[in-house]
C-alpha cells in the first residue's frame, strides 16, 4: 500500500508539473501573439490586425455595460474597469502637470464668446491630429468635459469609413456592401471630393452602415438628431433609415454640388441607427453627425501617418460649406509625431508648411479661433534607457515659433506630460498611460491629456 501511495504522489506531482508547464506555454504564446498581432505600432500610426484567437479578436470583444468594464485596445490581455472617475487614482503615478496656454491667447476670445451662448446654439470644435488621436483618444474626454459644462450630447461627426473604425469606444460602426473610398491617408484613386474629415465615400446599390452607441462616455450614449452630409446627387436619389424601433423611413436627397445636409430626427433618445445608402448610388457621402440638443460638439479628425501639412488639400470651399452647417469656433491642430522622422534640417520646411495650413483654415473659417498643440514626448532607446528623441525638443521650439508667427494660441503638450524623459514614466505607470512604442497614449493617458487641456482652456476664460 505504501508503494502505491508513493507512486500516486509521484504521478500527481508529474501531472501538476505538466499542467503548470502547459499553462505557462499557452499564456506565453497568447501574450506573444497579442503583442505581435493586436497592436502593430509604427512611426506612422497604429495598424490593427485581427488574431484568430477569440481572446484577442476586437470584433468579438463585448461591452459589459453592467459594471462598465471594457477591453482596452491599448492593452493586450488586460481588462480595466472604467469607473469614469479614475483621475484621482492616476494622479499619484502621472508626471503630468498644468501648463497654461501661451502665444496669442486673445485669439481664443472668439471661441470663449461663443461658449457663453452654447445653451442656445450649437457650436463646434474640430480636433485635427495624427495617430495620437486614433480611436478618439484625447478627443472623447475633451468632448465629455466640455459637454458636461456647456451642454450638448453626442459623439459628433463620423466619417463613412474611418481609419480607426474598430478602435472607438463610444460607437460601433458596421459598414457593409460596396463603397468607393477616397481618403487623404489611404489614397483617392477615384478622385472623390475630400470632406472636412479628410475622406469621403461613393455609395453603390448595396451600401449600408449600422451605428450603435455604447455607454463608455456619459455624453455620447444617445442621440435624437442625425445630420447626413453629401454632394453630387441626382433628383431621384434617396436614403432609407431606421432607429431602434425598426420602422424604415425614406428621405429624398437634395440634388446638386457643394456640401449638402439632410437632417433625420427622432422624438426619442436613440442608441442605434441603420442607413441604407443604396437608393443614392453614385452620391458622395462625407459622413454623419450624431447630436442631441444645443451645446458644444467636438469632432475627432485623426490622420494616421500624416505630419499635418496635407490639410491644405482640403478644399476651402468644402471647409466653408461644412462651417455653414456646423458653426466651427475652434480649430485644434495637434500634429508632430511624424515630423520627428524628418531630418533635422527639414524641420524649418515643416514649420513653413504648417504656417500655410493655419492660414488655410483662417481664410476658410475667419471667425474660428486656432490652437496649436505641440508634439508630446516621444522616446528612443539609447543603450538600455528610453530617453526623449532629441528632435522632439527641436520641433517644439519650431511649433512655438509657428504659433507666434501665425499669431495664434499655443499649448505645450510635451511640458504638460512632464517634459524630458516623461514618456517612460507614462509607459510604466499603473495602469499604463502610454503604449510600449513610447509614442502613443492609452485611452487612460488620453483622459489625462484631455483633462489638462480642458483646465488650460478654462483658465483663460474671462
Amino acid at each position: 500500500m505504501a508503494i502505491f501511495t508513493k507512486l500516486n504522489l509521484i504521478l500527481s506531482s508529474t501531472k501538476l508539473l505538466l499542467v503548470l508547464f502547459t499553462l505557462m506555454f499557452v499564456f506565453n504564446s497568447n501574450f506573444t501573439n497579442a503583442k505581435k498581432n493586436l497592436g502593430l505600432i509604427g512611426q506612422e500610426g497604429i495598424n490593427l490586425t485581427i488574431n484568430s484567437n477569440p481572446l484577442f479578436n476586437i470584433t468579438n470583444s463585448k461591452t459589459k455595460i453592467d459594471n462598465e468594464e471594457y477591453s482596452d485596445f491599448t492593452n493586450d490581455i488586460v481588462s480595466i474597469k472604467d469607473e469614469l472617475n479614475v483621475e484621482s487614482e492616476l494622479l499619484s503615478t502621472v508626471q503630468g502637470k498644468f501648463i497654461p496656454i501661451s502665444g496669442n491667447v486673445n485669439e481664443l476670445n472668439s471661441f470663449f464668446n461663443a461658449l457663453k451662448g452654447s445653451r442656445g446654439n450649437k457650436i463646434r470644435i474640430a480636433h485635427y491630429g495624427d495617430s495620437i488621436l486614433l480611436g478618439d483618444v484625447i478627443t472623447e474626454n475633451l468632448r465629455q468635459n466640455l459637454q458636461e459644462k456647456y451642454g450638448g450630447d453626442g459623439i459628433g461627426f463620423l466619417s463613412i469609413m474611418p481609419d480607426d473604425i474598430q478602435m472607438k469606444r463610444s460607437i460601433r460602426q458596421t459598414v457593409s456592401g460596396s463603397w468607393v473610398q477616397g481618403s487623404m491617408t489611404t489614397g483617392n484613386r477615384s478622385h472623390l471630393p475630400i470632406g472636412i474629415s479628410g475622406s469621403s465615400a461613393q455609395a453603390t446599390s448595396n451600401s449600408k452602415i449600422k451605428y450603435e452607441t455604447t455607454k463608455f462616455m456619459r455624453t455620447s450614449r444617445s442621440f435624437n438628431t442625425v445630420r447626413v452630409f453629401y454632394t453630387n446627387t441626382s433628383y431621384s436619389s434617396s436614403i432609407s433609415y431606421s432607429f431602434g424601433d425598426g420602422k424604415v423611413i425614406t428621405k429624398k436627397l437634395m440634388p446638386g454640388t457643394g456640401v449638402k445636409e439632410l437632417i433625420l430626427t427622432s422624438t426619442n433618445l436613440e442608441t442605434t441607427l441603420e442607413i441604407d445608402y443604396g437608393g443614392a448610388a453614385g452620391t458622395y457621402f462625407f459622413g454623419i453627425s450624431l447630436e442631441t440638443g444645443n451645446g458644444i460638439y467636438v469632432d475627432n479628425f485623426s490622420f494616421k501617418g500624416d505630419s499635418g501639412v496635407s490639410l491644405t488639400n482640403i478644399d476651402q470651399n468644402i471647409i466653408k460649406g461644412f462651417d455653414d452647417y456646423l458653426n466651427y469656433k475652434l480649430i485644434i491642430i495637434n500634429f508632430g509625431i511624424n515630423a520627428t522622422t524628418l531630418p533635422a534640417t527639414s524641420l524649418i520646411w515643416y514649420k513653413n508648411k504648417m504656417l500655410k495650413v493655419i492660414n488655410h483654415f483662417k481664410k476658410a473659417i475667419p471667425d474660428a479661433s486656432i490652437l496649436v498643440v505641440s508634439v508630446g514626448d516621444k522616446s528612443i532607446k539609447t543603450n538600455s534607457r528610453f530617453v526623449t528623441d532629441p528632435k522632439v525638443e527641436l520641433l517644439i521650439k519650431l511649433q512655438e515659433d509657428l504659433a507666434k508667427e501665425a499669431n495664434v494660441a499655443f499649448w505645450n503638450l510635451f511640458d504638460a506630460m512632464g517634459g524630458r524623459n516623461s514618456m517612460e514614466k507614462w509607459v510604466n505607470a499603473g495602469p499604463p498611460l502610454a503604449l510600449m512604442d513610447y509614442v502613443h497614449l492609452t485611452s487612460l493617458g488620453g483622459k489625462i491629456v484631455a483633462d489638462l487641456l480642458t483646465q488650460a482652456l478654462m483658465k483663460e476664460i474671462r
